[in-house]
């Protein structure tokens, strides 16, 4: 989680994993322009560093 900064704060964490219908909403929606390549910076930038470790093929 150091990777992530900010997400790595306890409070930061609570706020996402709320279940919250809109923001579930924005992040499924963003995820969808972000795998499109047409989501805008910094938002792409989140996506990029939230989501490195699972793009990424295990060595070896």
């Amino acid at each position: 989680m150091n990777h992530l900064g900010w997400l790595a704060d306890p409070v930061s964490r609570k706020l996402l994993s709320n279940h919250n219908a809109i923001a579930e909403e924005w992040y499924c929606d963003a995820f969808a322009y972000w795998v499109a390549g047409t989501l805008p910076e910094p938002y792409a930038e989140f996506f990029d560093e939230l989501l490195a470790e699972v793009r990424v093929p295990p060595a070896g």
